[in-house]
């Protein structure tokens, strides 16, 4: 079990989950507020619809690369789906 003490967490023997709740409560405090976060716009997820329906990618595809094509990111995968949209966006393909 982990409690927060005094703006920290603390890692209380027993829980076989809690150290690793206690990392994510550090990487929340420590890291991500340094990380932009984005996200798409409303108008973009009729983007979505149309990559699942042509392309046929599963949602989750379709938004990350929805993603990628808005900001002008580069998606490192080992999904082979990406192959399907390679042309439109830069995939690296992970070994």
């Amino acid at each position: 079990m982990v409690v927060n003490v005094s703006g920290g967490y603390q890692y209380i023997p027993g829980n076989p989950v809690g150290k690793r709740i206690d990392v994510f409560g550090e990487f929340i405090e420590e890291i991500l507020p340094s990380i932009p976060i984005v996200a798409l716009k409303p108008a973009m997820y009729k983007e979505i619809i149309r990559l699942i329906k042509e392309q046929r990618l599963d949602f989750d595809d379709a938004y990350q690369f929805t993603l990628a094509k808005s900001y002008g990111f580069k998606i490192a995968t080992m999904d082979k789906d990406f192959r399907k949209v390679h042309n439109e966006v830069e995939i690296e393909f992970l070994k």
